[in-house]
């Protein structure tokens, strides 16, 4: 049994030096230099002295005097000379434990006993604790951490009564006498087919275990009445257990658990073992590194009850080919409760702040209402400071998704989609170049703002929004050829009366259609058009 005797004496303290054990300090060497030359036959007939028993005729190193409680020593006139008067210059940095807060704990010794799991018997030196002693037969001797050796003199039954009606009757207990506490043995309790718990402020002592849940970390051995825990032998026996679902997990390629249990549960190869416990919750690192993907994106059922109470932005491009007047992007907004669409075409991403601030100005003013909320992407051209500063100042609610994540801003991504594959059936369709993107988005949101949702939806935008029904008898084929008159003020008695140009689309603001001149890519908006809606101008 190996122990930590600490004395009860006020004053008394357990310490330890610092690069003092069998070697000779460097300042001992200054003192021996710094003293008066003499000869050495006169130094040798110095007596010497020990500094830790205090007695002569050896030194420190070689003293085997036996110390007591306190780190003292005893004389033969029993009076304690104390190994604490050597110069504290000559103390390296040394750890003490003062008796006072040890006491504090409220520890009886007399009374109490300490759960030891080092100790193979149960120990005490009080033989007043016995109900039935008889002297021990054999040979066996505690020895203390002062190698003092103690003879087990007899041998007993001691009942522990914690003065409810429970109670712990300790058999072959070892009566030492000298011993000053009492040791419960924790290898003498698990024999008994006992368990013991020991935890962050209590220990417990279990009978009848039947299930324990909880996540083992190392699993320790039994040598003899000691528990060894040895961290290389438990990883070993670890890794070297083939049973283990997840080293198959592994030696397999990372398989799914659910593909490995269904291989073993019908045989499907030669050499699994017959492992019946698969991990449901474990997080295997090696296919977190290797395996991750994005967790799946829940349908959103949210719907806004009124027009402009959210607002969806988001801004398409830059484009490779620049449209015929010089536009790379394309600003979309889209209502949440009617999907009502607008469009703004931009040449530099800056000019978005400036583009809400006029659709706030007009959509405002045209329904009477006020936009609550906008919902964006995280780019930087909507979350800049002044774009923040201007919804704050006319109380418009910011919802941003995270960054790299458009599923999060679907409603524009989708209807982007739309717009694209209307745009370019259209231009393909009549082999129009690529630089009337801009007019054949214009055109498509028109018209889209004008078709119902989806065939079970019977409202079309336009009339969620307005609350009319659109009218679609003026509708024209994009892209076709179509003859604008010419105005008698602009062309002379022997010009031509109409100019040849293709049509691009509806303007909102006038009561006429928007034709691009094919030669200037000018567009003009007049009412007085023919069109042509099977030919094409580019053939």
């Amino acid at each position: 049994m190996v122990g930590v005797s600490i004395s009860n004496n006020s004053g008394d303290a357990l310490f330890t030096r610092k690069n003092k054990n069998f070697k000779f300090d460097k300042r001992d060497y200054k003192k021996f230099d710094a003293a008066p030359k003499e000869s050495f036959n006169q130094r040798d007939k110095r007596p010497l002295k020990c500094h830790r028993c205090g007695k002569l005729g050896h030194i420190q190193k070689f003293c085997r005097v036996k110390m007591s409680e306190g780190n003292v020593v005893e004389t033969n006139g029993n009076s304690r000379i104390s190994s604490n008067s050597e110069d504290e210059e000559n103390w390296g940095k040394c750890f003490l434990a003062e008796t006072s807060t040890i006491n504090a704990m409220v520890i009886n010794f007399k009374d109490e006993w300490i759960v030891d799991s080092g100790c193979g018997h149960h120990l005490t030196g009080d033989g007043s604790k016995f109900v039935h002693l008889q002297p021990h037969k054999g040979n066996e001797a505690m020895v203390t951490a002062d190698n003092t050796v103690h003879q087990v003199e007899k041998e007993g039954t001691v009942i522990i009564n914690d003065g409810g009606n429970d109670s712990i009757t300790l058999k072959n207990v070892f009566h030492v006498p000298g011993m000053k506490k009492n040791l419960f043995s924790v290898p003498s309790v698990v024999d008994a087919g006992n368990f013991v718990l020991f935890g962050p402020k209590d220990v417990k002592f279990l009978r009848n275990v039947e299930i324990v849940k909880a996540d083992v970390v190392h699993t320790g051995r039994r040598v003899k009445d000691t528990f060894v825990l040895s961290a290389s032998s438990s990883y070993i026996d670890k890794v070297s257990c083939n049973e283990n679902a997840s080293l198959w997990h592994a030696r397999l390629g990372h398989v799914n658990m659910e593909k490995l249990k269904v291989m073993i549960q019908k045989n499907l190869v030669i050499g699994l073992p017959n492992i019946s416990s698969f991990p449901s919750k474990v997080i295997c690192e090696g296919c977190q590194f290797g395996k991750a993907h994005r967790l799946p994106f829940a349908k959103s059922d949210s719907r806004s009850k009124a027009p402009l109470e959210c607002i969806h932005g988001d801004v398409m491009g830059p484009t490779r080919t620049h449209s015929f007047s010089g536009f790379r992007y394309m600003l979309i907004l889209v209502d949440d409760f009617s999907r009502f669409t607008w469009v703004y075409f931009i040449k530099q991403k800056s000019e978005v702040l400036s583009k809400f601030q006029e659709f706030k100005e007009t959509v405002e003013g045209v329904l009477g209402l006020k936009i609550k909320c906008l919902h964006t992407n995280n780019g930087g051209e909507f979350a800049s400071d002044s774009f923040f500063k201007f919804c704050q100042q006319f109380g418009i609610r910011r919802q941003l998704s995270c960054a790299e994540t458009p599923q999060q801003n679907g409603v524009d991504e989708r209807k982007i989609r739309h717009l694209t594959e209307t745009c370019r059936s259209w231009l393909h369709a009549k082999n129009l170049p690529k630089a009337m993107w801009a007019e054949s988005m214009m055109c498509t949101v028109y018209v889209i703002n004008r078709l119902p949702l989806s065939p079970n939806n019977m409202k079309t935008p336009y009339e969620l929004m307005f609350g009319d029904k659109p009218s679609v008898k003026h509708f024209k084929v994009f892209g076709l050829i179509c003859y604008v008159h010419v105005p008698d003020s602009k062309r002379g008695k022997l010009d031509s009366k109409v100019k040849k140009c293709i049509f691009v689309g509806y303007d909102e603001r006038k009561k006429g259609w928007r034709c691009m001149d094919p030669e200037t890519h000018s567009c003009v908006v007049s009412r007085d058009v023919i069109f042509d809606e099977i030919s094409s101008f580019y053939g």
